[in-house]
């Protein structure tokens, strides 16, 4: 199993976990990938991780969308500490700007996992959007100088992640100042 997590904010929880669900394997760290070697007896752990496919095509199961409400957000809130970061949102109306508070954003190529977050944030009653960024064949150049070409669409998804997103119209109504 190998884990990438490019922000230290995480390293140490990601660490332990991983730590408590393989306590006789070793947990190694290169640069940003904690890796854990698995032998055969894990068989059906791997087998069962590999129909979640690669990156451009994971997706959230069927058994965790069904899930109640409350164990739908613990997953959210584990699965943007690997693969999303929390931001400060702001709404601009009329050259004013208003703190609507946190949101979640989570960055994938897989249209797939965007179809399962955006019904998860429905089903917990998060506002939810996204948009696309069509990169491909764009060359960027990496932190330690060795550069990477987009190969596939990348999604970007978004959650409102606090009161605001129920009261937006209270928002607008107050920096528009209507009656």
């Amino acid at each position: 199993i190998r884990i990438c997590q490019l922000k230290n904010k995480h390293f140490e929880e990601i660490r332990e976990c991983m730590q408590e669900m393989f306590p006789n394997k070793g947990i190694y760290q290169i640069r940003a990938d904690f890796i854990c070697n698995l032998d055969t007896s894990y068989r059906e752990l791997i087998e069962w991780f590999y129909k979640f496919g690669r990156a451009w095509d994971k997706f959230i199961p069927q058994e965790i969308l069904q899930l109640d409400s409350n164990c739908l957000q613990i997953f959210l809130d584990a699965y943007v500490k690997g693969d999303g970061y929390i931001a400060k949102s702001k709404a601009t109306v009329n050259k004013r700007v208003k703190n609507v508070g946190d949101s979640i954003t989570v960055i994938t190529t897989s249209k797939k996992m965007v179809d399962g977050l955006m019904e998860l944030g429905q089903k917990i009653g998060i506002g939810t959007s996204y948009n696309i960024y069509n990169g491909i064949g764009r060359t960027s150049i990496k932190k330690d100088g060795s550069s990477i070409t987009t190969k596939r669409l990348r999604y970007t998804v978004r959650f409102l992640k606090n009161k605001y997103v129920h009261n937006l119209h209270k928002i607008f109504k107050e920096i528009l100042n209507w009656e």
